[in-house]
C-alpha cells in the first residue's frame, strides 16, 4: 500500500484529478486510477491497518501491490512498465526503490531492456538478487555526480578557448574513482581470489610438465603450452598454426615457401611469431667462457636466426602476404570470421631452456643477449615464465584486502 499526503497549499488536487481524468500521477512515478484507491471505510483497511483512520481529505491510500506466492505483484500500468514488477516479500521497499535523483523512474528503464516481468529477490527463475538490485539503486547518479558531470562538459568546450581557474574534468574523474572504490569493494576479494587461483593452477601445471618433459615430443610439448599461452600473454586472442611465408631472397630468380609452426594474433589481427622449444637444461648459454664472456649456444643462436628470417620475409611480403595468409587460414577454418591477418612490424617470442641452473655470470650474459634482441625478439626461459607467474600471484595477493588475505593464509 502507498500512502500519500497532500500539501495543505494544494488541497483536493488528487480527488480532482481522479474525478476529471480517472487517474493521478504521484511523485512522477506512480500512476493510479480510481480502482487502486483504498477508501478509509473499506473492509480492506481493517485488514491492512492495525487501527481505522478517519477519512481525511489530505491523505490517500492506494493499493500498490498484491501478494501472490511470496511476491508482491505491481501492475505494469502503475509503474508505466512493459510488464508487471514483482518484489519478493523479503525485499525492503521505500520510495528510493522506485525513483532516483531528479525523479528518474527506475523500473520503466529496466523494463525496456527485458521482454518479461521484472522480478526482484527470491528464488524465482530470472530473479535479480536483492543485493544486486540494491547495488544498482545505489549506482544511479546523485546530485553531486550530476553537478560534476555538467561542469566537466562545460569545461571541455569552454577550455578550448579560455584558461580555466580549476579542472572540473579531473575533479569529476577523482569523484568517480572515489565512488567506484566504494561500489567495487564488495566483489573485489572474490575477483582477486579467482585471478590468483587461476595463475596458481597454470604455474603448478607448468612445473609438473617440466618434470615430465622427456615423455613429450616437441610437437606435443607445444600443444600443452598453447593451452596457457593466451592466458600468460593476454594481448593475444588467437593462435595460428602452420603459416606459410614466401621467401624471395634465398634463391635468386625463384621463391620458396617457409613454414612458421606457430603465430599469435592480437585483437586487431596483428601477427607475431612464437617459437616454443622443449625445456632442455643446457641450450641457452655455453658452459665455457670466451675471453670471460659466455656466448649463446648453437641451438639458441640458430633459433634466433630462424625467427629473424621469418620476420624479414613477412615484412618483405607486405600487403600481398597479409591477403595470402588470411585466405589460407580462412580455408582451413581456423581464423575467426571478423579477424584478418595484419603484418605490422611483427615481433617474435622464443620460449626455450632452463635458466635456474646457470651461474650468476651466465645469467648476466644471458640477460645481455636478451636485451640485444629486445626490439624484435623476446627470449624467455621456462624459469622466466615461472618467475613471472609467481610475481603475478604475489601481485594479486598483495592487492587483496588485509582481512581476506589473513583468512586465506
Amino acid at each position: 500500500m502507498l500512502e500519500y499526503e497532500v500539501e495543505e497549499a494544494q488541497p483536493g488536487w488528487v480527488s480532482a484529478a481522479l474525478s476529471k481524468h480517472g487517474s493521478v500521477t504521484l511523485s512522477k512515478t506512480f500512476h493510479f486510477n480510481e480502482e487502486h484507491k483504498i477508501a478509509d471505510n473499506a473492509d480492506s483497511v481493517h485488514e491492512l491497518l492495525d487501527d481505522v483512520v478517519e477519512p481525511d481529505e489530505y491523505q490517500f491510500k492506494f493499493r500498490l501491490g498484491v501478494l501472490e506466492d511470496q511476491y508482491y505483484r505491481i501492475d505494469s500500468k502503475i509503474l508505466n512498465t512493459d510488464n508487471d514488477v514483482l518484489f519478493h516479500c523479503s525485499v525492503p521497499i521505500d520510495l528510493k526503490t522506485f525513483k532516483a535523483y531528479r525523479d528518474i523512474a527506475i523500473f520503466p528503464k529496466i523494463s525496456r531492456l527485458i521482454d518479461d516481468e521484472v522480478v526482484i529477490g527470491g528464488d524465482a527463475p530470472n530473479a535479480i538478487p536483492t543485493n544486486e538490485f540494491q547495488s544498482l539503486i545505489q549506482q544511479f547518479p546523485g546530485s553531486t555526480e550530476m553537478t560534476h558531470y555538467v561542469r566537466s562538459k562545460i569545461a571541455r568546450i569552454v577550455g578550448e578557448y579560455v584558461d580555466l581557474k580549476s579542472d572540473p574534468e579531473k575533479q569529476f574523474e577523482d569523484y568517480l574513482n572515489r565512488r567506484g572504490k566504494k561500489q567495487t569493494i564488495r566483489n573485489s576479494s572474490e575477483l582477486l581470489d579467482y585471478e590468483q587461483h587461476k595463475y596458481i593452477f597454470i604455474r603448478d601445471q607448468i612445473e609438473f610438465m617440466l618434470k615430465h618433459h622427456q615423455e613429450c615430443s616437441e610437437r606435443q610439448w607445444q600443444e600443452l603450452m598453447l593451452d596457457f599461452i593466451l592466458v600468460l600473454f593476454p594481448k593475444y586472442v588467437h593462435v595460428v598454426r602452420e603459416v606459410l611465408v614466401r621467401d624471395f631472397y634465398t634463391n635468386a630468380g625463384s621463391s620458396k615457401r617457409r613454414k612458421i609452426d606457430l603465430a599469435l594474433l592480437d585483437a586487431d589481427g596483428n601477427l607475431d611469431i612464437v617459437e616454443i622449444k622443449r625445456p632442455f637444461d643446457y641450450c641457452l648459454v655455453s658452459n665455457n667462457s670466451y675471453r670471460d664472456n659466455f656466448t649463446p649456444r648453437r641451438e639458441l643462436s640458430g633459433t634466433v636466426m630462424q625467427v629473424e628470417k621469418y620476420l624479414f620475409h613477412l615484412n618483405k611480403w607486405g600487403v600481398e602476404g597479409e591477403k595470402r595468409i588470411t585466405a589460407a587460414q580462412r580455408k582451413k577454418g581456423t581464423l575467426p570470421i571478423n579477424l584478418a591477418v595484419r603484418v605490422t612490424n611483427p615481433k617474435a617470442m622464443i620460449i626455450a631452456g632452463r635458466s635456474n641452473n646457470l651461474t650468476e655470470q651466465q645469467k648476466f650474459d644471458f640477460e645481455i643477449m636478451k636485451r640485444q634482441y629486445a626490439n624484435l625478439i623476446d627470449i624467455l626461459s621456462y624459469d622466466d615464465l615461472l618467475a613471472r607467474l609467481s610475481r603475478i600471484i604475489e601481485k594479486f595477493s598483495n592487492a587483496r584486502p588485509a582481512e581476506t588475505a589473513q583468512s586465506l593464509a
